[in-house]
């Protein structure tokens, strides 16, 4: 089982489109969803874009979503890696406001996560637009993790 876990921010496709690279560019297929989120105002529209993904590339699983304080992410993330217990951790900081990906990476074991995806974009132009019409030269998705670019 493989848990992917995703930091969303007040960029709906900023979010929508690290989980979307990560799908398309690597063939990854996640067990389990759990979106963490700091912006009640964006999450409707980021949780049904990500299920039109996830149908598009045949998976199906339920997403679990949480709208968290600045207090919150460390014993949310807590929760989420104690219910795992052994299995495959992904987590996707594209998205993410830099507080809330700095304060879940700094309090969590680096070695909970068997990937650390992010979406670096080359223009902000492009943070708010689906991942399919982006210039892929002008975007780098990075396992931060192993420090290189996902081939």
């Amino acid at each position: 089982m493989t848990t992917y876990l995703v930091l969303a921010g007040d960029e709906p496709w900023d979010t929508i489109n690290g989980l979307w690279a990560v799908v398309k560019e690597t063939d990854f297929r996640p067990d389990d969803l759990y979106i963490l989120s700091e912006e009640r105002e964006y999450i409707s529209s980021v949780n049904d874009n990500i299920k039109k993904i996830l149908d598009h590339y045949n998976i199906d699983l339920e997403i679990n979503t949480y709208v968290i304080g600045e207090e919150e992410p460390r014993e949310k993330i807590e929760s989420i890696l104690n219910k795992k217990g052994d299995e495959k951790i992904v987590i996707d900081i594209t998205g993410g406001t830099k507080y809330l990906s700095a304060d879940v990476l700094v309090h969590s074991d680096v070695n909970d996560f068997a990937n650390i995806f992010c979406l670096f974009y080359l223009d902000e132009e492009h943070m708010s637009v689906p991942y399919p019409s982006i210039d892929k030269t002008r975007v780098e998705l990075k396992d931060i993790k192993v420090r290189g670019d996902v081939e």
